[in-house]
Formats: C-alpha cells, structure tokens, sequence
C-alpha cells in the first residue's frame, strides 16, 4: 500500500455536500457518484465526500476510480501505470488487495487500473466479488464514475452498489437533462439516495440558506 498523502491534489469542497451525515447513519456502503453530463464535477465531489466521511466514520473510507475519461482520478495522480481496479484477478481463491491501494490524506484510493479498456469487462464479470472483498475491509466506499451520457459504464454500476448520488453542475446542468439522467438510473435498478448540486451561486447570502 502506497502512500500519496503529499499529492498537489486540492479537494474543493461543492457547494452542496451535506450527504455525509445521512450517509453515515445508513446501512449502506457502496455508492456510485455519476452526472448527466461530463465537467459537473463528478470527481471533486467524490473527493469531498471521501474526505468529510473520513472524519466521521467509524472505518476507512476508499474511492475507486471507474472513469475512463481522458481527465480521471488516476491520469490526475500520474498513477496511469500503478495497479488498479481493472489488474484485479478475482479467478484467484483471495485477493491480496493491498497492491492496488493507495493512502491519500485520511483515505485510500484505488486508481483505474493499467489498462482502462478493460473496465467494462471488469464492471461486467467482476465487479460484485472486488465490491464484496473490499466492503469487508472498508466502512465506505466511493465508485467516482463517468457521466451518464459518456458512456454505459455509470448506468451498468448503477444496480451494483448500494446507492446512487447524482451531481448536478449548477445553472449548467438542464433540469431536463438531470431529470432524464435520473429516470434512467431507476430504470436500471439504481437506489439514488441524493444529488450534490457543485459550484451552486448563491443569490441570497448562504448564512440564509443554511438556516432554511
């Protein structure tokens, strides 16, 4: 297990992010966080909510890096060529999942893996027993995923994990286009258990809204 704690990385708190309490009181323990769109911020969003679990739960907390986008968690790490997600052999009775983790501030991370073709072949035959595997070391984890419209990946994850956050880019994202995205993650089984809505402005000051 490798320790990036001194990454250039900067987690952005969005704007609205409050899913961590309700989370935490919850039995679940597997969540796919996807957008209707590409550039909502669907990762600086998994990093906020790793980062605010982390001090509250009462476990570790992981985020594993399902997005093949060109932009993704691991290209953002330089972490192309480390073991990941999609170098897992799960044809072997254990697996020694400690290779393919790496300690970021007060959580872990799981990069995409070396080769990102593989991901649909891998979310396909054998995410269910990584997924198992990993929930019996970790309190929570994070799938940060590709947006709904990018590609099939998010909407096949969708039925797998306990629960589904839809993030939503403020006054970008069409309501059209969000509700749209939603109808198609409960057509695939998805349990949405809430939206994070990034970069919201505020027209009000946000000391009112909080008090709302």
């Amino acid at each position: 297990m490798k320790n990036n704690s001194d990454s250039i990385i900067k987690i952005k708190k969005p704007s609205e992010i409050n899913l961590s309490s309700i989370i935490q009181d919850s039995a679940k323990k597997t969540f796919l966080m996807t957008a209707a769109n590409a550039g909502s911020g669907v990762t600086s969003s998994s990093l906020s909510l790793a980062e605010e679990l982390s001090k509250i739960a009462a476990g570790s907390v992981l985020i594993i890096d399902t997005s093949i986008s060109k932009d993704n968690l691991t290209t953002m790490l330089g972490k192309e060529t480390a073991l990941g997600l999609t170098d897992i052999e799960t044809n072997q009775e254990t697996i020694n999942i400690v290779d393919y983790l790496y300690k970021f501030n007060n959580f872990y991370l799981m990069p995409c893996g070396r080769n990102s073709r593989k991901i649909q072949e891998t979310i396909n035959k054998d995410i269910n027993k990584i997924l198992k595997t990993l929930s019996s070391k970790f309190r929570f984890i994070i799938l940060d995923g590709d947006a709904i419209y990018g590609n099939v990946n998010a909407i096949d994850l969708a039925s797998k994990v306990d629960g589904v956050i839809l993030v939503v880019q403020a006054e970008e994202t069409r309501w059209e286009v969000a509700q749209a995205a939603q109808k198609r993650l409960k057509q695939a089984g998805a349990d949405i258990i809430g939206c994070v809505f990034n970069d919201r402005k505020y027209y009000t000051p946000s000391w009112i809204y909080n008090k709302l």
